[in-house]
């Protein structure tokens, strides 16, 4: 039994779950929740026989997709739902992580919590942003111009910048370099763009405590933390504006990865293998948490890692849907259609 196991089983660290989470009583311990070879796998009422397996200490283990209460699926915040039900929370996530070396958890919209707005709509809000931060830019500049330079160049990065064993990502770096030259002629706008880039972000999302606190709880018990995300911004930014927003975040992980630095993504699934090899950890010491379930469950678990799923909730959904609908509007009345590139 590994060190990490021997701590997340002893009485004397944490109650059972049962004690802490009443949702929970009468579920085993040793029941995690997302291993990637369970008996049964269960998506609302659909249940799919899979090979049959024991773990370490002899019990069959349950994969359930929906490991949480119903209404955290149907919230209009998980942040707010979080805030009153962290010890809940907490109870799945330490249950999932019985016998793992490292957690590994996505960063935007699951270590770092998003708003309502959909992402097309924070591009919007970022080129304001930069109006009142960066400059001196051309005198007819406006949000909206900014916005729709921003997504030029962004697919401009996705379609040109060189690839890897078939994969690609974009980076804020080219995009912003696009940016400068657009409005200035030159690169003097790169690192104020950049730096606007960050404190923008920063200044829109929240640390999810919980996840936050069951990371520094799993690493003091000798386990690993890594944070793998899917992103046009490289690491370096990701850590600056996670250290902005809460200095506890860098302090509780080992590594971040980026899809803007590696080319390799969840998406792919190429960037599990990668993630192990470096940390030196075999996939079935790996549990993986984050809110698409494609890049956060459907791929980790082909890599052979648990994954647990961590959605947008319904009423969040629901919310992005308003704002991209609005957004796309905001354009539409100024005679431009957005809808080849905005989204949620």
């Amino acid at each position: 039994m590994s060190c990490v196991t021997a701590a997340l089983l002893d009485p004397k660290r944490d109650p059972a779950p049962g004690q802490t989470a009443s949702f929970l009583s009468g579920v085993s311990f040793a029941q995690a929740f997302l291993p990637p070879s369970a008996t049964k796998e269960i998506t609302g009422d659909k249940v799919v026989p899979l090979p049959s397996t024991v773990d370490e200490l002899g019990f069959s283990v349950v994969h359930d997709m929906r490991p949480f209460p119903d209404d955290f699926y149907s919230c209009d915040s998980r942040q707010a739902w979080l805030d009153a039900n962290h010890e809940t929370f907490e109870a799945v996530m330490r249950n999932a992580m019985i016998g793992k070396e490292c957690l590994s958890l996505d960063v935007f919209d699951t270590l770092l919590l998003r708003g309502p707005e959909a992402e097309a709509a924070r591009f919007l809000e970022v080129s304001d942003f930069i109006l009142g931060r960066v400059g001196p830019l051309p005198a007819n500049t406006t949000a909206e111009g900014l916005c729709l330079l921003r997504a030029d160049a962004m697919r401009l990065s996705y379609r040109a910048r060189p690839g890897k064993d078939g994969c690609k990502e974009g980076t804020i770096v080219d995009v912003m370099t696009l940016l400068s030259h657009r409005l200035v002629g030159d690169d003097r706008l790169v690192q104020p763009l950049l730096d606007a880039e960050i404190a923008y972000e920063a200044g829109k999302l929240v640390a999810n405590r919980p996840l936050l606190r069951v990371a520094e709880w799993f690493r003091s018990a000798g386990g690993k933390v890594v944070l793998v995300s899917d992103m046009y911004l490289p690491g370096s930014m990701i850590a600056a504006i996670a250290r902005l927003i809460s200095p506890a975040i860098p302090e509780a992980t080992d590594r971040l990865f980026s899809s803007a630095d590696e080319l390799y993504s969840k998406r792919s699934g190429r960037i599990f293998d990668l993630v192990g090899e470096a940390m030196g950890v075999a996939p079935s010491g790996f549990l993986h948490v984050g809110d698409s379930f494609m890049g956060d469950v459907e791929m980790p678990r082909n890599s052979r890692w648990d994954a647990l799923h961590f959605p947008v909730s319904s009423g969040e959904a629901r919310a992005r849907s308003q704002s991209l609908a609005a957004l796309v509007q905001h354009f539409r009345d100024r005679g431009v259609d957005v809808t080849d590139w905005a989204k949620e």
